[in-house]
């Protein structure tokens, strides 16, 4: 075999790598052994960012929008028949619900014929109940045509206080009634101011039945009485008082309210109702 020859030798370098060492690679972290037929994890979706601001359907790119309507150009701006919003004047559809104001204008029902109407029909309705609900405040004729049930109560009352009787009388309401009376007292210490209980209903009526039942009063003022309806009235006369006897007929109107001291309320007061009586019949 014949020898190969060799390559001339040339001169030998060696390279100096100083005293420090090479730096070693980063290490790897390690992974975890994952069983055989295990699903790889799954890789978490990344978090949405700030979705663009949103454009109506009909609006060009570098059309006006809400920032570009500032105050002291309202007047030059155009309403939309639709829902009030104002525009600019270049816009052909409004910037708000996007419509045309050539389209027609979608009316609401209470606004149209059938909703005028029924509310004309509520506010009659309204008008009627309450003519036929509201208490009837008049003088009644004094006789077996004019009996009531029970007093008649309103408001109207005048306001504020005043003095009555030398005391304060402070207004609640307005009061009417006709009924026949079955007793009369003067109250203690009020002079002119009388008690009056007088008997009600249609029972009151029969002159048999009326003389037939109990009537009087207790010593607090209290009335004393069988009989079925009855109401007792402190009355305060607008003149000199009436001459009343059992049996006789009265229809007064007037304000009841409060006869007080100034603090208290008159103790021979506490039962019935106090009435400056502005009206009556016999």
């Amino acid at each position: 075999m014949t020898d190969q020859p060799k390559p001339p030798a040339g001169p030998q370098y060696e390279l100096d790598m100083g005293d420090e060492p090479a730096p070693a690679a980063p290490a790897a972290p390690p992974v975890a052994a994952r069983p055989a037929g295990a699903a790889p994890a799954p890789v978490p979706a990344p978090a949405p960012g700030p979705r663009p601001p949103m454009r109506p359907a009909n609006e060009e790119p570098g059309e006006v929008d809400d920032a570009d309507v500032k105050p002291g150009m309202r007047k030059d701006l155009w309403k939309c028949p639709h829902c009030g919003a104002g525009n600019q004047p270049k816009r052909t559809t409004c910037r708000v619900c996007g419509k045309s104001p050539s389209e027609p204008v979608a009316v609401p029902w209470w606004r149209g014929p059938i909703g005028i109407g029924a509310a004309a029909a509520a506010l009659a309705l309204a008008a009627v109940l309450w003519f036929a609900t509201r208490p009837d405040l008049s003088l009644h004729p004094a006789g077996a045509a004019g009996i009531d049930k029970a007093e008649r109560l309103g408001g109207g009352a005048s306001a504020g206080e005043r003095s009555v009787a030398d005391k304060t009388f402070s207004p609640a309401g307005r009061l009417a009634v006709c009924g026949r009376v079955l007793a009369v007292q003067p109250v203690a210490g009020l002079g002119g101011v009388q008690s009056v209980l007088l008997a009600l209903g249609k029972e009151s009526i029969d002159d048999s039945r009326l003389e037939g039942w109990k009537a009087g009063f207790a010593a607090d003022g209290s009335p004393e009485t069988d009989a079925p309806r009855t109401c007792l009235l402190h009355c305060v006369w607008p003149g000199e008082a009436p001459r009343l006897e059992r049996g006789a007929w009265l229809s007064l109107v007037g304000e009841h309210g409060l006869l007080t001291d100034g603090v208290a309320l008159i103790p021979a007061l506490k039962a019935g109702r106090t009435v400056v009586v502005q009206e009556l019949r016999q």
